[in-house]
């Protein structure tokens, strides 16, 4: 893939994601960086039960994609847990 199209693949890649008037933060497997097992992680961002898909693969998979979205202030936020970057930009968007 040569340089223009990456960066056509990445415009239209950013329509995908939710609409937001503030931030959006991609965050993947961060709590490795806290010597954490997904389960402690959930646990420690208080992740409600509605914020997390496939909890069971996420464990087995060692494998968390977070997607925090500021949709309208910057005070007021929501964050999906998933095991893939798809599920949690799906799930965005449906929220």
């Amino acid at each position: 893939m040569n340089d223009i199209d990456a960066l056509v693949l990445i415009e239209q890649f950013t329509t995908l994601l939710p609409e937001r008037k503030c931030s959006l933060h991609i965050t993947h497997n961060q709590h490795r960086d806290y010597y954490q097992s997904v389960e402690d992680y959930l646990a420690d961002r208080q992740a409600h039960p509605d914020e997390v898909l496939g909890r069971d693969v996420m464990v087995a998979t060692d494998t968390v994609w977070e997607l925090q979205v500021y949709p309208e202030t910057p005070i007021g936020s929501y964050t999906i847990f998933g095991p893939t970057l798809a599920s949690v930009i799906l799930k965005a968007r449906r929220t």
